[in-house]
């Protein structure tokens, strides 16, 4: 619910308190009364927001990940998911709050207040990206190895559910109650939140009583030993050729999510450019584009995994097809329904993250899955530090005469992508010949992608 009212609380304050616009101005442009104002004054407020929000991008992206690197080798020792879990939930909290005050004093704090509020406590908690490390690493070290697909997937498939319900109830309670109902709402969700996971949620296999022990165990948190042996252990070169396909994902990853992480703040801006949408308008597409989402992972699990029995690779493929037909919709739609269209081309983008995480977590064993997801962690934390900024200079040099050439760009990288897992298909495929054809045992897919990189990619 914070990423659309935070962006709305951004235009607002620079368009009232930094530039000192007008009321007629700034309630033409909130309301979408297209009569009251310029489309270069809209694009001026927009511009100043994204400048700011590459600042944002750079430093919520860079410093969190030190944070998920600690904390992952550290939860592995420990096998303690929990504080992973809890310390975003209560950044979140406190940065809702700070929120809350900015709203309240509206015209004497400038847009920065805000951003330092948005920024400031996300910095020093992790953010998402350890709070997903603490999700992933929990569910993935519960129950039997054999549905290790399904389970990740069963994560992915809440996520979209919750940030499809975040997403549309955001535009609506905002329209409502405002900037202070909305933040007051998110302050008390996250903080009921992380009460739940304190008394409710239990950990498992805790080791020792030792680890108990809380000076040892900040000093255990900041070790240099630990982060190096998270990398060696993610990152040695077995006869497993574990080094190579960590690379692999991790590219494959980085190229995933980077264009995703450089639309998300984007989006919002553009059709309101384009289409003249207000937050409501925004919050039914956003709520539509994830059921379809939700419908696509859905189907996915079901049918392509449990019943066809695909590999992960191949859903990696289909994915990307996805992807690359849907972003050439979403820049060129001369109607937000064409954009409506879009979102169902993208039913099948989902399956690439399930995919990923699917690989990845078979390539590893159970006991480093935290080190592992630390790993994934930090190229998803590391992603906004390059793509953030690109887009949004990208987005204010063409927001005035082709303000959906981001997606151009997105376009571009997803073909790289699914060019990627055409060559480790056929890989795969290649293998599979060369087996005997007596050879009635058929190879799981971590054994043949052991195969799939040549001696000579050793370091």
């Amino acid at each position: 619910m914070t990423t659309l009212t935070n962006q709305n609380l951004a235009l607002e304050k620079t368009c009232r308190v930094n530039l000192h616009f007008n009321t007629s101005i700034c309630d033409a442009i909130t309301l979408r009364n297209n009569s009251g104002y310029e489309r270069s004054q809209e694009a001026e407020v927009q511009a100043i927001v994204q400048k700011w929000e590459a600042y944002r991008s750079f430093i919520i992206g860079s410093v969190p990940v030190v944070l998920v690197v600690l904390f992952g080798a550290w939860s592995d020792r420990h096998k303690r998911r929990k504080p992973l879990i809890m310390l975003p939930l209560l950044g979140a909290t406190l940065s809702n709050v700070l929120l809350l005050l900015c709203s309240i004093y509206f015209m004497e704090l400038k847009m920065q207040y805000s951003w330092l509020a948005d920024i400031i406590p996300n910095l020093f908690s992790g953010g998402f990206g350890l709070f997903i490390l603490g999700i992933f690493s929990y569910v993935g070290g519960i129950g039997d190895a054999e549905n290790k697909t399904t389970r990740i997937g069963l994560i992915t498939i809440t996520q979209t559910v919750a940030i499809s319900i975040g997403t549309f109830l955001s535009g609506i309670v905002l329209h409502s109650m405002g900037f202070i109902g909305v933040y007051a709402a998110i302050a008390t969700v996250t903080f009921v939140t992380s009460l739940y996971c304190l008394f409710v949620v239990k950990e498992q296999d805790i080791l020792s009583p030792e680890e108990k022990n809380k000076e040892e165990s900040f000093k255990e948190i900041i070790s240099m030993k630990h982060i190096k042996s998270l990398f060696e252990t993610c990152f040695r070169n077995d006869e497993g050729k574990r080094r190579q396909k960590m690379f692999f994902l991790m590219t494959l990853l980085t190229l995933t999510i980077g264009p995703t992480m450089g639309e998300m703040p984007i989006v919002y801006m553009s059709v309101r450019l384009r289409f003249g949408w207000n937050e409501v308008n925004f919050s039914f597409f956003s709520s539509f584009q994830f059921i379809v989402q939700l419908i696509g992972n859905t189907f996915t699990l079901v049918v392509l995994l449990k019943y066809l029995k695909l590999r992960d690779v191949t859903l990696g493929i289909i994915a990307m097809c996805s992807k690359i037909t849907a972003v050439l919709i979403y820049a060129f739609a001369p109607t937000g329904f064409y954009f409506h269209v879009a979102a169902v081309t993208e039913i099948f983008f989902g399956a690439n993250l399930i995919a990923l995480r699917a690989m990845m977590a078979k390539i590893v064993e159970p006991h480093e899955l935290g080190q592992s997801n630390s790993v994934f962690g930090i190229c998803e934390g590391l992603t906004p530090v390059v793509f953030g900024p690109l887009y949004s200079m990208l987005y204010i040099r063409t927001l005035m005469f082709f303000p959906g050439a981001f997606y151009l760009m997105s376009g571009c990288i997803s073909i790289i992508v699914m060019s990627l897992y055409i060559w480790l298909y056929k890989l795969i495929k290649k293998e599979e010949k060369r087996q005997p054809k007596d050879n009635e045992q058929i190879e799981t897919e971590e054994e043949l992608l052991e195969k799939t990189f040549p001696a000579e990619m050793k370091t």
